[in-house]
């Protein structure tokens, strides 16, 4: 007695002009469903090889990104915020920035998306944040500035565990709590 409503999302490799074997036509149909399903559903798309070669370079980035977070290569540069009263900086914000093994350096609007698909968000996140309230202290202690601003990700928001691992940071470092403003990225309102 009910009216169903049903659509259908389709990706196609063929053969001989995509792969001969099915394991790459397989491979290959499914890279052009995931671009019909990131497109909203409903339709067909035809695999291309630039979405091949789109992945390669993903896992590559990847691969370098899951050394880069072992070595601890990313880097914290802090950005001041200042008083226009005063004209004194009152805070600074953590950016993390990373230099790839050829020296090209990656957006964070690139490497932090990646992180969070990859599962890598936590860890990087933890680093980070070490590394930030490490430096803050200081300049904290020193009378530079009154608080660091730091950037969070919606997938940590979501975590269970981010609040543990920030308090036990904010403990090790002996930083105060209270000097610590977390910045939630636009992603999460959205």
């Amino acid at each position: 007695g009910l009216t169903v409503q049903s659509s259908g999302s389709i990706g196609l490799a063929l053969a001989p002009c995509h792969a001969r074997s099915t394991a790459d036509l397989q491979r290959y149909a499914d890279l052009a469903l995931y671009k019909v399903k990131r497109a909203g559903g409903r339709g067909i798309a035809t695999f291309s090889r630039s979405q091949l070669s789109d992945l390669e370079n993903r896992q590559s980035m990847e691969a370098e990104l899951r050394d880069a977070i072992a070595r601890d290569a990313i880097e914290i540069w802090f950005q001041p915020i200042v008083d226009l009263a005063t004209r004194r900086p009152c805070m600074v914000e953590a950016l993390a920035r990373w230099t790839d093994a050829s020296g090209r350096s990656i957006s964070p609007d690139i490497f932090i998306p990646l992180a969070e698909q990859c599962g890598l968000i936590g860890r990087l996140g933890k680093q980070l944040l070490r590394k930030s309230v490490r430096a803050g202290k200081a300049w904290i202690e020193a009378g530079l500035v009154g608080q660091l601003s730091f950037n969070i990700s919606p997938v940590e928001l979501l975590d269970r565990n981010f609040q543990r691992a920030m308090l036990q940071a904010l403990h090790e470092e002996s930083f105060p709590a209270d000097r610590l403003v977390l910045e939630i990225t636009e992603g999460v309102v959205l």
